[in-house]
């Protein structure tokens, strides 16, 4: 996978990153219990890639956002 340069991730955000493409998270309270999930070191890098394109603080951050809307997609058809 190729890096992205600066100008590559400002365009691409300029045309897609728009706040009503992304759902509110819930449960993030500050009260965590810390749990270990171990990525490959071609896993992270993408996750951080990813992290930065959206403009999210961390890959921890965006990873906790997905996990949360899926648990959540997951649980609603029951």
């Amino acid at each position: 996978m190729r890096k992205l340069t600066k100008t590559t991730i400002a365009r691409l955000r300029a045309e897609t990153n728009r706040p009503e493409q992304w759902a509110p998270v819930e449960g993030f309270t500050g009260l965590v219990r810390p749990k270990a999930i171990r990525l490959t070191p071609t896993l992270a890098e993408r996750l951080h890639t990813l992290a930065v394109f959206h403009g999210v603080g961390s890959a921890e951050e965006l990873a906790k956002r997905w996990l949360a809307e899926r648990v959540n997609y997951e649980l609603s058809s029951f």
